[in-house]
């Protein structure tokens, strides 16, 4: 997707002011048309609710605490795909449902970690999952996707690197960041000598990264000034790597027993993520209060930061799937170019 840079000092502010733009049915019935797509006369009002209810969710959850922010978080992302993807179908949605659930959790055993908790996606064609997955992205099979921990979908959010990796420790990353350069005209990522001490079983964890080999050369060890693994870019190579807000870049470990599922894209990932944070503030109270309250341990900003983290990134993505280009903010205005006269 290419990339156009917006100047904004306020990018939470500038991004709900482009989308804002969906509120009012006349637009929303011109974007409609420019897309060529005939719905029935009521879908333009549809589309426009949603973009209004979803940001005065979004909105809301600004000004609340922990206990109720995931809750009113989670109502907005949903508006926000509801009108989003009718928009890109040019079409009423039919919708049944989450698409997701939750396993149980045992009473007289409560999980060590709260993020320990397992959610499932359902198979269900009308399930939200996995109308909203199928518009986003139309090769993604959420039959396919399997259950995964809380734990495992913090583990690639890139905007939570820091804080997943500083609490939980995992033994095998589900990210993998990287520093870009170039060679000459060919794109260089490497993994810098700190990661490969923390993580020994790295080349593994690389061997884990679907669609590695047809993005990269063989990867290369080399011990200049360090030890460190070289990714040399394929001249017809995509790019595989997800950018966070602040510019970094990670590589994306597969999931499952062998790590040979994609994880979805970050989209569908955040919904699921937002689902599970809902469910537990809404369905336990029991867990979620004294959590929230007294949490001791540190877990409690791991999951403050990914409400922050969704309510800033999550309209963004929604903006560029729309536009069909990844906005980036930038506070430097760009400089006018000279002119030959």
């Amino acid at each position: 997707m290419d990339e156009r840079t917006v100047y904004s000092e306020h990018p939470e502010t500038t991004q709900w002011e482009m989308l804002m733009q969906y509120s009012y049915e006349l637009n929303v019935a011109k974007e409609l048309s420019r897309r060529r797509h005939s719905g029935p006369e009521s879908l333009p009002a549809a589309i426009a609710g949603a973009f209004s209810q979803a940001y005065e969710y979004f909105h809301t959850s600004s000004a609340s605490s922990l206990y109720t922010s995931p809750l009113l978080v989670y109502y907005g992302m949903a508006n926000l795909l509801s009108g989003a993807c009718q928009m890109m179908a040019g079409s009423l949605l039919e919708v049944e449902g989450h698409g997701m659930s939750m396993l149980p959790i045992p009473k007289d055993r409560p999980p060590e970690h709260l993020a320990d908790v397992t959610i499932c996606p359902s198979a269900s064609a009308t399930g939200a999952l996995s109308v909203f997955g199928h518009l986003l992205c139309p090769q993604l099979d959420i039959s396919r996707l399997g259950d995964w921990t809380l734990s495992e979908l913090f583990a690639r959010i890139p905007d939570l690197y820091d804080e997943y990796y500083g609490f939980y420790r995992a033994s095998f990353p589900g990210l993998i960041p990287v520093a870009r350069g170039t060679d000459g005209r060919v794109v260089v990522d490497r993994v810098e000598p700190e990661l490969l001490e923390r993580y020994p079983q790295l080349p593994e964890a690389l061997d884990a990264i679907p669609g590695l080999s047809s993005a990269y050369l063989d990867p290369q060890d080399v011990n200049m000034g360090g030890h460190r693994i070289v990714l040399y870019r394929r001249s017809s190579g995509s790019d595989i790597t997800l950018r966070a807000v602040s510019g970094s870049l990670f590589l994306c470990t597969g999931h499952g027993p062998t790590h040979a599922n994609p994880a979805p894209i970050q989209e569908i990932l955040l919904y699921m993520t937002s689902f599970a944070l809902s469910f537990l503030s809404r369905y336990h109270p029991e867990l979620w209060n004294p959590f929230v309250k007294t949490d001791f341990t540190g877990e409690r900003l791991v999951f403050a930061k990914c409400v922050d983290v969704t309510r800033r990134t999550f309209p963004n993505l929604v903006l560029n799937q729309l536009l069909g280009y990844s906005v980036e903010f930038g506070s430097e205005r760009e400089q006018p170019k000279a002119i030959k006269i």
